[in-house]
């Protein structure tokens, strides 16, 4: 897997890229012993399932079909300015 500084580069076919094949990529150190990014949930929800997920029943159809509205919550604190980063002008890939 390619990696920059030990960070491993997931691929994805979501990047923007521009005539010259290059992009920004955004960086994240996550955890709060790293001093990261963390995951935040919501707890105490209507219909709550498990802690940050809701499922609630919506009807049942004529066919016996039963609905239901799952939803779940989820936000992000950076616990300090420099867990996050963005490489500019990111070459991926060359056509020799």
């Amino acid at each position: 897997m390619p990696a920059w500084r030990g960070v491993p580069i997931f691929p994805c076919n979501k990047l923007p890229l521009n005539r010259y094949r290059t992009t920004s990529i955004l960086l994240m150190r996550t955890g709060e012993a790293n001093q990261g990014v963390v995951g935040l949930r919501q707890t105490g929800l209507p219909d709550e399932y498990e802690p940050g997920l809701s499922v609630r029943f919506m009807n049942i159809s004529e066919k016996a079909i039963i609905s239901y509205l799952v939803s779940t919550y989820y936000s992000a604190a950076v616990l300090v300015p420099d867990a996050l980063g963005v490489l500019d002008n990111v070459e991926i890939g060359r056509e020799d």
